[in-house]
């Protein structure tokens, strides 16, 4: 297994010392125009260009949701398109619980390793995604019985069957963009993503203009596109992994040590977030969840920007903390945060001037009226920008305990406020709290890795 050696910081080389941004012991601050070199070195740099296939991946996957939203939105009832929504927060879960004990601590521990012993890494790591996606069936099929036989609202039970089904696939799609990332494979990702999106919309379309499409149908469509594009993938790459059961076991005592945290982070995250289109389906109806995933639909326009941000710099921080330490680590986040910073500030301007008028051109008449509610979205998007380029370093340094605290304070504050505050003014309220949710989350992150790592890196 993977020695504790591997995960001591190294000094940064004297030839790495010329290629790299200035160390942060150059300044006991970040100025103002020091954020603006380092982002424009970065914007610039080698890294950047494999920014910009990851970029490009993101594009296509996002538009890949975005379009299946406006397609679902469009052809179905609000009511029905809630329920799409709340189906979709189950698809989330399924795939953060993955992300947290799968793929997050291959992105951290497989920069570390080589040859054989990576492929049997990578192995382990195929293993553990099999069995999580087994138990991912049984609960939904155990939810979907429980939903036919009246335990809860009867009309999401065709969902939770048809995701029994369909999740076996989008976890397998999902867990292949993973290694590609963690790989630094970004143009693998873009063949897959982009084979995943003819399938998809085509197929989206087609049901909608037959008049079939339905919210449990758009989830048996995503599984199929998923499905094939996962197992041509599978059987193009299975030079990388090399299967031993007694390994996978041995990694996957490596794997929970960091993944419990990053699993607690997702759980805490879907009840600071994820609640709000429940707390809107029980005490305003599913049209009014409908209504709040199309407001959050348009938002997710700047998605493309930040997935392809985190996808690209949870790696390289990693390849950063091991080569470097703390000093490398630091500048890779501040290059990324200033870039950040500058790109969603022109995003949220644009939402709070016009994203009530698009919310209703891009998903219909019937969504018209609700630009504050887009407002408070974009605000809360907004803040969680800020930590994107900061998760990749917490996580980097195995800090991920970090995440999930924050999300909890996070989730305290949206159900202490959020559940009142939705039950009073509706859409409006569940906006506000997921504002208020997030700023406190946030903050709790930025100030943990500034004394983490940026003290530290400073300190003589």
């Amino acid at each position: 297994m993977r020695s504790n050696n591997t995960r001591r910081e190294q000094p940064v080389a004297d030839g790495d010392t010329a290629s790299t941004a200035p160390v942060l012991g150059a300044s006991r601050r970040w100025p103002l125009k020091r954020w603006a070199g380092t982002g424009v070195r970065f914007a610039l740099g080698s890294t950047a260009r494999k920014g910009g296939l990851a970029l490009a991946d993101q594009a296509v996957a996002s538009a890949t949701n975005f379009v299946t939203g406006v397609i679902i939105g469009r052809t179905v009832a609000r009511e029905k398109f809630g329920l799409y929504t709340l189906g979709l927060t189950l698809a989330l879960l399924a795939l953060n619980v993955q992300n947290a004990l799968v793929s997050a601590p291959y992105t951290v521990y497989s920069p570390r390793l080589r040859g054989s012993d990576h492929a049997r890494y990578t192995g382990s790591t195929l293993l553990h995604q099999w069995g999580l996606t087994a138990l991912c069936v049984a609960l939904l099929l155990l939810v979907g019985a429980a939903l036919s036989a009246g335990v809860g609202p009867t009309e999401l039970a065709p969902v939770a069957w048809a995701l029994a089904v369909a999740i076996p696939f989008i976890l397998l799609r999902e867990y292949a963009r993973s290694v590609c990332f963690a790989g630094l494979r970004m143009g693998s990702a873009l063949v897959l993503d982009s084979c995943v999106a003819a399938v998809q919309i085509g197929a989206l379309l087609a049901l909608a203009r037959l008049g079939l499409l339905s919210e449990s149908r758009a989830f048996l469509t995503v599984g199929v596109a998923c499905g094939l594009a996962g197992i041509a993938w599978i059987v193009t790459a299975r030079k990388l992994f090399i299967l031993r059961l007694s390994r996978a076991v041995q990694d996957f005592k490596q794997n929970w040590s960091l993944g419990r945290w990053v699993l607690g982070k997702a759980a805490a995250w879907h009840v600071s977030s994820g609640l709000f289109p429940w707390l809107l389906a029980a005490f305003r109806g599913a049209g009014a969840a409908g209504v709040f995933a199309a407001c959050c639909g348009v938002v997710m326009l700047a998605n493309p920007f930040l997935a392809a941000m985190t996808n690209l710099l949870q790696p390289v921080a990693a390849h950063a903390a091991a080569q470097g330490g703390r000093q490398r680590l630091g500048d890779v986040v501040l290059k990324s945060s200033a870039v950040v910073f500058a790109c969603m500030s022109v995003f949220l301007v644009v939402m709070l001037l016009w994203g009530g008028w698009l919310v209703a051109v891009v998903y219909g008449r019937q969504y018209a009226g609700h630009g504050l509610v887009v407002s408070l979205v974009a605000l809360s998007f907004f803040i969680r920008s800020f930590v994107v380029p900061v998760d990749a370093g917490l996580l980097a340094r195995e800090r991920p305990q970090v995440m999930m605290n924050s999300n909890l304070a996070g989730g305290v504050v949206a159900l202490v406020l959020g559940t009142p505050m939705v039950w009073l003014y509706g859409l409006e309220g569940a906006a506000l709290a997921d504002v208020l949710s997030s700023a406190v989350a946030n903050g709790i992150r930025i100030r943990s890795f500034w004394v983490d790592v940026v003290r530290q890196a400073e300190a003589p």
